[in-house]
């Protein structure tokens, strides 16, 4: 912001100098006739253009429009480049559609605070170890007894279908604008389900599949294995690509977030961040020293945010090199969140704390549960941030870090919750899904269609 002020100040004293050439040339045009100064032409059109640009609505970076209707990828020309902008940026505050509610993985959601009382308690007859999705009035969550479900959680909650698939799931799925869902299974295969419940394609990896699903730029699927591979396949079921990590044992847990630019972010068990470009080459790698269970997370700046087993909590630059790291007292398997115009990052620890972290590296609070926290995170529109813990609580805290309510589910939390208009979804080790918030959340005046 200071920058942009120093800039904006800049071309006021521009435009300023440029009136007052103008105005003389003026004079010195009455006086001379048919008289006519490109230079000073060229200095007021070039002023006048980039005036326009900086009061434009442009906040974070050139040539990004922040629409919050907006729901596709768009591109938009500017003067030397085509730029991409993402799908979910910034936050909607009726859907949470993949890990993390979008596809940097920021965990942000322009929902309104959530209310503590459980609305619903519903069985599934396995263990959740994934996480759930949110889209249009409906929660898609998968069971270690092989079904996914999709959950009504508006009005009165309930089961309107399961989908079996060949083998436990304890991936979280990821839903596309049309409503299709895709998850993967510890069957090797690779789902695609309409959004009545039934089987579109699936197709067979190397491995179990435990990562998150997450889209990329142009609409394909991006999947890691336990084969050690990332996988690319398009919405038709087809491979575009597949990228071979090092992991001697073969496994793949990190769920792979995707920068603006179309470029893939994966942490491994082989101690290394993967950056990929959107075809799937590798730009850069980076050693850590202990496996990477979390998910990386970016931030409007396109810096990476990662935990790791060494008990770090890594901020990492696009280019591939450490920003800074934070020791916390504990293995770092949950994924980093980030409130981007707080410039701060929450995370979990298995030291039962939850961290709160600028984007400089410099601990802003943190905050003990009564297990360990291995869930990630989930931030509201008035910054409240929301962690499961392994104690089988769901703690709500403040933006610095007061409790503003715990609420004791049945069972373990590893999964992290999934937010929208004002209620919260997540799954126990008991096997229920639970549902946090409002009787009904129309009581939310704004969103009276959900």
């Amino acid at each position: 912001m200071r920058l942009r002020s120093l800039l904006y100040r800049g071309m006021i004293n521009v435009i300023k100098k440029d009136a007052f050439h103008a105005q003389r040339s003026t004079l010195n045009f009455m006086k001379i006739k048919n008289s006519f100064n490109p230079t000073i032409f060229f200095l007021l059109a070039s002023s006048a253009f980039i005036m326009s640009f900086f009061m434009c609505g442009c906040s974070d970076s050139p040539g990004f429009r922040h629409d919050k209707e907006q729901h596709r990828i768009t591109h938009i020309k500017t003067a030397n480049t085509n730029v991409l902008f993402l799908t979910k940026l910034p936050p909607d505050s009726k859907n949470w559609p993949v890990f993390l509610s979008s596809s940097m993985h920021t965990g942000k959601s322009d929902s309104p605070p959530i209310e503590s009382k459980i609305i619903a308690k519903i069985p599934t007859g396995g263990r959740i170890m994934g996480s759930p999705v949110i889209y249009k009035k409906r929660a898609y969550i998968g069971s270690m007894n092989g079904y996914l479900y999709c959950i009504e959680i508006s009005g009165n909650p309930g089961i309107l279908w399961r989908f079996k698939a060949g083998n436990k799931l304890t991936s979280t799925p990821g839903v596309d604008n049309e409503g299709n869902i895709y998850i993967g299974s510890q069957d090797k295969y690779f789902y695609a389900i309409d959004p009545e419940g039934s089987l579109k394609w699936k197709y067979k990896t190397g491995g179990p599949i435990s990562s998150a699903v997450n889209f990329d730029i142009q609409g394909n699927l991006i999947i890691g294995s336990l084969d050690g591979y990332i996988y690319c396949i398009s919405d038709k079921g087809k491979l575009q690509w597949k990228f071979r990590t090092g992991h001697t044992e073969l496994e793949f847990t990190s769920t792979p977030a995707i920068d603006m630019e179309g470029n893939i972010y994966t942490g491994s068990d082989d101690g290394n961040i993967y950056a990929l470009d959107k075809n799937g080459k590798l730009k850069w790698k980076l050693m850590l020293g202990k496996p990477v269970v979390s998910s990386p997370s970016i931030d409007k700046y396109g810096n990476i945010y990662v935990g790791c087993n060494d008990s770090n909590i890594y901020s990492i630059s696009r280019n591939g090199e450490i920003r800074w790291k934070y020791k916390t007292g504990g293995v770092v398997e949950s994924s980093p969140v980030i409130e981007n115009k707080t410039e701060n990052v929450f995370a979990g620890c298995a030291d039962k704390n939850i961290y709160a972290i600028d984007f400089r590296g410099n601990k802003k609070w943190k905050y003990k549960t009564g297990g360990a926290v291995n869930s990630s995170g989930a931030i509201d529109r008035e910054n409240n941030v929301y962690f499961g813990s392994e104690d089988g609580c769901v703690y709500s805290l403040s933006s610095s870090g007061k409790l503003r309510w715990k609420t004791k589910c049945g069972g373990v939390i590893i999964a992290s919750p999934a937010i929208a208009v004002g209620v919260l979804v997540v799954g126990s080790e008991d096997g229920n899904i639970y549902v946090l918030g409002l009787n009904s959340p129309q009581r939310h005046g704004e969103h009276e269609d959900f």
